[in-house]
């Protein structure tokens, strides 16, 4: 077997060396290629962007639920206010006067529910004088 020169191996070295090289940067550009592909996958599975989307949802969610509240506490607050107004209007101890009253409320429409002025507008269409619910003006103990 011929030996080989100095610049024969050399240039072989230098052939293996650069195809090792290639190689790498081959396997590199792969990688990088894989990163880009997975990071706007990440971005969005990231838990940093999952708890921010969470709490954007939550805080929606807790402004609809306050919001939803807010609105059922004044319908009650209304509901009770009316309430009062009707047992004080019937007050009187007069059937008549009472009756009188509850017309004042529903002409000047101070009984706002529907539903409730439906009622004493029943109500009142079907009494019969001096007959109705009538509670007597509240004493005072001596």
């Amino acid at each position: 077997m011929a030996e080989q020169t100095e610049p024969d191996f050399e240039r072989e070295k230098w052939d293996a060396e650069k195809a090792l090289r290639e190689r790498e940067l081959a396997i590199r550009e792969r990688e990088l290629a894989l990163k880009e592909r997975g990071s706007t996958r990440t971005r969005w599975s990231s838990p940093l962007t999952i708890s921010i989307l969470a709490a954007a949802v939550a805080v929606a969610g807790n402004a609809f639920v306050a919001r939803y509240n807010s609105r059922a506490q004044l319908g009650l607050e209304e509901r009770k206010v009316e309430a009062a107004r009707i047992l004080e209007i019937v007050k009187v101890g007069d059937p008549d006067k009472a009756a009188t009253n509850l017309q004042f409320l529903i002409d000047t429409r101070l009984i706002a529910d529907p539903k409730d002025l439906d009622a004493v507008k029943t109500f009142l269409a079907n009494r019969k004088p001096g007959q109705g619910p009538v509670v007597g003006p509240a004493r005072l103990a001596p």
